[in-house]
């Protein structure tokens, strides 16, 4: 997991030392993303498997334990769109291994030492929440970029609603929200730190539900990748690159929020930029420029 946020950061530096006219420190983080990617697909990748593993400190040695950081990379689009690379995906969807009665399990169930209890702070079978955001944000990836067989809107929301389950301690009377820090991978009861909300649950809804794809320029580009089975949703004040867009769903004939259109719609301070009939990737060119 420690490679995939290397990576990340790296892009991320890049990207602002970009944004901030400095190109020479950039093409240095630049760099560095690229050697990054490179062990990673060179030394952590099997291809008899499919699969990222982790490897022991001081060799290039392979843990053959097949873990839910394996498919880390893909959240942040580290591996190259080769057919062979979302084959990984494969092994997340498979009820045999990872998408079990709660998914996802931390490693598979097909290991040895799997144990769906927590002990702890155990990595061998409990599901955590802050994987479960990683899981989210690769399976959202794999239908972006990658175009994985098998992750698809269905699967993803299959996810977000377990996990949005997790946040609750009274699993079926849902009155009692407080996540915790993992939890039991057959039951989905939560132990460990409570009020453990640092896995970006919101940022999900947004961008994943919502289908904000945030950018370094003017332009707005939305792609919903949830099939939530919803006529209607709406996420307002979403506060972004100095404006306030909201983004809304509404399929209803009657009963729509006040002097909404129907489909899917962007406002962006209020005003009504455009309206699609359905979910779907959709680019509002420049409609950010000039109005700071």
């Amino acid at each position: 997991d420690y490679t995939a946020y290397y990576y990340a950061n790296a892009v991320a530096v890049a990207d602002s030392l970009r944004e901030l006219g400095n190109p020479t420190e950039a093409a240095k983080f630049d760099a560095l993303a690229k050697r990054i990617k490179g062990a990673v697909q060179n030394i952590l990748w099997d291809s008899k498997t499919n699969y990222f593993y982790s490897v022991k400190v001081g060799t290039h040695d392979k843990a053959w334990v097949r873990e839910c950081v394996g498919i880390y990379p893909f959240a942040f689009a580290l591996p190259d769109n080769e057919h062979w690379y979302p084959a990984a995906f494969q092994w997340i969807l498979a009820k045999e291994d990872f998408w079990g009665k709660w998914p996802i399990t931390s490693c598979s169930m097909r290991c040895p030492m799997y144990d769906p209890k927590v002990h702890l702070c155990n990595w061998n079978g409990p599901v955590w929440p802050h994987a479960e955001s990683l899981v989210a944000n690769a399976m959202a990836n794999g239908i972006r970029v990658y175009q994985a067989h098998g992750v698809t809107p269905e699967k993803l929301y299959e996810l977000l609603d377990a996990y949005t389950k997790l946040h609750y301690e009274d699993k079926g009377t849902w009155k009692q929200p407080n996540i915790h820090e993992e939890a039991n991978a057959d039951d989905g009861q939560m132990y460990g730190c409570p009020d453990y909300f640092h896995s970006t649950y919101n940022d999900l809804v947004i961008r994943l539900l919502g289908g904000l794809m945030p950018r370094n320029d003017d332009t707005v580009e939305l792609y919903p990748v949830v099939a939530a089975p919803w006529d209607h949703f709406r996420l307002d004040k979403i506060p972004y690159r100095g404006h306030t867009l909201s983004i809304v769903w509404d399929s209803r004939d009657k009963g729509r929020y006040a002097w909404m259109p129907k489909g899917y719609s962007l406002f962006v301070d209020g005003k009504l930029i455009g309206t699609k009939p359905r979910l779907e990737h959709v680019t509002y060119k420049d409609v950010l420029k000039g109005k700071q």
